[in-house]
């Protein structure tokens, strides 16, 4: 049932512990719970019950209506008694902040006295290392006193003993200067002549020391007499002139050493003729004394050989790189009636770059090659002379056909 709120039943609602449901306009109580607290009011005194009339009024103040969003009194109860739990849970979340409280501050005052003792402590260690600093320092000092003593006395040791090998030393220099002096009264010195072959005066005689002479330019003076005469040099590639000698037998030079050469067998050695000064004549390619005659390609290389077998533009000779090819022979039949060239390029089938080859059929294209009728042809060179070239070094050779006619042959041809 709904029932709307009066004065007098809030004041009833809130004896009767029911603060949620009394500050509500209107509540929802079941018909359970009205004859439940109907019979508790029954059976309270008569004084309380004047207290109670509010509520026995709603015996007269049923609605019959209900309205889904009212608050039913179970629920309000359990608000009620939440409300109650977390008010008491609060009070023991306060009571246990208090004990925190307690704790924290316990613990802080304990920190403040291990910080103290930690702060006393940590002044007595300062207090003793500069007790230890100051003895090290003293020590230090001490240490360099040492050491200063010590390096004079090793200073002086040193001096001392170099001045005793100082004076060793200028003893043997002393005996040494006279023993040189000594020796050097039994020598005998260079001396100057006028003339090579004129001896000084006086000469010793037989069995004594003789000086070596010089001549005024400062030449040494020898004569050499017999029939064989050995020299020994000490360095590795002396240079040795020899002059007024008929004859000079050398044993064994150093490889590559250089030598000017003006005779064979006797003979003056003739050079030049298209070579460089100095480098001999070879008599097997002297043509008329001025021109050298030169060796064909077709003769001096290794040949290779080709065939022809097509009836389309072909490459019938692979170019080498840096050389040229010199054509020694070649032969050409075609059976029907076709304009034929010999040319040179690069690429496939020399489609690059196409020219003509110098001492064949004239030029770089079919039509401007030999016009040959049917079973016509041509055949050039005896394979040992070359009769035609390229002119670019690595250039194929190919040959081009007017027409899609059998065209047959080969050849000879080398490289250089």
């Amino acid at each position: 049932m709904i029932y709307k709120n009066t004065p007098q039943l809030r004041t009833w609602l809130q004896d009767a512990a029911f603060n949620v449901i009394a500050e509500y306009e209107e509540f929802t109580l079941s018909e359970e719970d009205y004859r439940r607290q109907l019979s508790k009011v029954q059976r309270r005194p008569v004084g309380e019950r004047e207290d109670a009339a509010a509520f026995r009024c709603l015996t007269s103040e049923k609605q019959p209506e209900r309205r889904k969003d009212s608050t039913p009194v179970q629920i309000l109860l359990q608000q009620d008694q939440l409300l109650k739990s977390q008010q008491a849970h609060q009070s023991k979340i306060d009571a246990s902040h208090g004990e925190h409280e307690n704790a924290l501050e316990k613990l802080s005052r304990q920190v403040e006295q291990v910080e103290t003792r930690l702060n006393a402590g940590l002044v007595g260690m300062h207090t003793k290392l500069v007790e230890i600093e100051g003895k090290l320092h003293a020590s230090n000092a001490n240490l360099k006193t040492l050491q200063e003593t010590c390096s004079r006395a090793v200073t002086n040791q040193a001096f001392s003993r170099l001045t005793k090998w100082a004076a060793i030393i200028a003893a043997l220099l002393l005996l040494l200067s006279m023993a040189d002096l000594a020796y050097g009264q039994n020598t005998n010195p260079t001396v100057v002549v006028a003339n090579c072959g004129t001896p000084p005066t006086p000469y010793p005689g037989a069995g004594n020391r003789a000086p070596a002479t010089v001549d005024a330019n400062g030449k040494l003076c020898a004569d050499v007499s017999g029939a064989t005469v050995n020299v020994n040099f000490l360095t590795a590639a002396p240079s040795v002139s020899i002059s007024n000698t008929p004859t000079v037998t050398v044993g064994t030079f150093p490889d590559n050493e250089p030598f000017n050469l003006a005779q064979v067998n006797g003979a003056t050695v003739t050079t030049g003729v298209g070579t460089a000064t100095g480098a001999q004549r070879v008599a097997s390619i002297q043509h008329d004394g001025t021109n050298v005659a030169l060796i064909d390609p077709c003769q001096s290389e290794t040949a290779s050989f080709f065939n022809i077998s097509t009836t389309a533009n072909a490459q019938i000779i692979t170019g080498t790189a840096s050389k040229r090819v010199y054509l020694c022979s070649l032969n050409v039949v075609v059976a029907a009636a076709t304009n034929i060239a010999i040319v040179a390029g690069t690429g496939s089938v020399c489609a690059s770059t196409t020219v003509a080859v110098p001492g064949t059929s004239g030029g770089a294209t079919a039509a401007t090659g030999w016009n040959f009728s049917a079973n016509g042809g041509i055949a050039l060179g005896n394979g040992t002379s070359s009769f035609a070239q390229t002119t670019v070094n690595g250039d194929n050779v190919c040959i081009f056909l007017s027409a899609a006619n059998q065209t047959s042959g080969g050849g000879k041809y080398v490289v250089r």
